[in-house]
C-alpha cells in the first residue's frame, strides 16, 4: 500500500523503498484500478494509464526520466478517444486534436512557448475556403553563422514548425528564387511527420541576386490545392 492505496506488479523494493516495473494503484474503497504506471529506479518510465471507476482507460501517456515525451491520449467513459495531444519533456508541444463521436473536430498547433499558432474547425471546414485558415502557414526563423572562418563560409540556420492538420497535408519546402519570385530550384524537402526541424544551409547554395523562400504545398488525397510562399525572404 502506498499513500492509502493497494499497489501491486513486478516491483523491488528496497530499504529506500525505490519503484521499478509495473505498478498498479487501487482504490481501497472499491478495490477498483485508478492507475498503473512502470517506473525505473523510482522515476516514471514507460506508459501509464488512469482509469475510470468502470475500468476503461482514461488517459494514456509515455514517459522518459519522469516526462511525458510524444502523444498523450484522453478517452472518455466509453473508451472513444476525445483527445490527443503531444508532449516534449513535459511541454505540450505541436498538435493537439480533438475528437466527437469517432470524428476529428478540432485541430491546434502549438509552439514551445505555449503560443496557438493554428486552428482548424472540421465542423465547419466546409463552408470555408481554404484562404480564411490562417493568415499565416509559416512559422520560421533563421541566423546567419559563419561556419568556416578560414575559408569564409556562410551559413543560415533555419528553424521550423511543421503544421501537418488531420486529412490533410502539408508539404513545406526551401527554394532558391531570383528577383523576380520565380523559383530556380528547390533546396530541401522538409520532413512532414516531424513537428518542427532545424538545419543549415550553404550561402552559396544561392547566388548574390538570388535569395532563400520556403514553399507550401496543400494536398487533400493526392490533390494538390493550394501552393503558398512565404512572404519573408532569406
Amino acid at each position: 500500500m502506498v499513500d492509502g492505496e493497494f499497489v501491486e506488479g513486478i516491483i523491488k523494493i528496497d530499504k529506500d523503498t525505490i519503484y521499478n516495473g509495473v505498478i498498479k494503484f487501487y482504490d481501497t474503497s472499491t478495490n477498483t484500478i485508478i492507475r498503473e504506471a512502470t517506473y525505473k529506479n523510482d522515476t516514471l518510465n514507460g506508459k501509464e494509464l488512469t482509469y475510470y471507476s468502470n475500468g476503461n482507460v482514461m488517459t494514456e501517456d509515455i514517459y522518459a526520466d519522469g516526462e511525458i515525451n510524444g502523444y498523450s491520449y484522453f478517452y472518455d467513459t466509453a473508451n472513444n478517444l476525445l483527445q490527443k495531444k503531444f508532449f516534449f519533456h513535459d511541454v505540450c508541444l505541436g498538435p493537439v486534436v480533438d475528437y466527437e463521436q469517432g470524428e476529428i473536430s478540432k485541430f491546434r498547433f502549438y509552439s514551445f512557448d505555449n503560443f496557438r499558432l493554428f486552428d482548424l474547425d472540421y465542423k465547419t471546414i466546409e463552408t470555408k475556403s481554404i484562404d480564411s485558415w490562417n493568415s499565416n502557414l509559416f512559422f520560421i526563423s533563421s541566423n546567419i553563422i559563419q561556419s568556416d572562418p578560414i575559408n569564409d563560409e556562410i551559413e543560415t540556420q533555419f528553424f521550423i514548425y511543421i503544421i501537418n492538420p488531420p486529412h490533410y497535408r502539408f508539404q513545406y519546402s526551401l527554394c532558391v528564387a531570383d528577383s523576380a519570385n520565380n523559383i530556380i530550384k528547390k533546396i530541401k524537402e522538409i520532413d512532414g511527420s516531424k513537428i518542427w526541424e532545424t538545419f543549415s544551409v550553404d550561402e552559396n547554395s544561392k547566388l548574390a541576386n538570388q535569395f532563400f523562400i520556403f514553399k507550401l504545398e496543400i494536398f487533400d488525397g493526392k490533390s494538390l490545392i493550394k501552393t503558398l510562399f512565404d512572404r519573408n525572404r532569406y
